[in-house]
């Protein structure tokens, strides 16, 4: 689907503003990588032109979002690994309870 630059500069803005307005609740920790996806990720690159949702039926090989989207999710699976070890590390360094821990990881 191609999309005019100013259609795809409207839809954008209209992102950042609606992220903008509603700051505290997309910030919240209830609020996940799945819905930020579908909220924004999505429709941002769909904005941009490209067939996030496959309308087009290629084969996986040709579908440049899955690609993409294979390896956003390998690069985010890394950061979560070692986010949590630097997390254990700060933990044992400043010798924290579990009841500390939970609290800062707001169990």
């Amino acid at each position: 689907m191609q999309i005019s630059k100013e259609k795809a500069y409207s839809i954008i803005e209209d992102l950042v503003q609606r992220f903008t307005e509603q700051h505290s609740s997309y910030t919240n920790s209830d609020y996940n990588e799945t819905l930020t996806r579908r909220d924004f990720i999505d429709p941002f690159f769909k904005a941009l032109g490209w067939d996030v949702d496959n309308s087009e039926g290629y084969a996986e090989s040709y579908r440049e979002v899955i690609k993409l989207e294979t390896k956003l999710n390998s690069i985010q699976s890394k950061i979560d690994y070692c986010e949590e070890k630097i997390n254990t590390i700060m933990y044992q360094l400043y010798e924290l309870t579990e009841e500390e821990i939970k609290i800062i990881e707001g169990i």
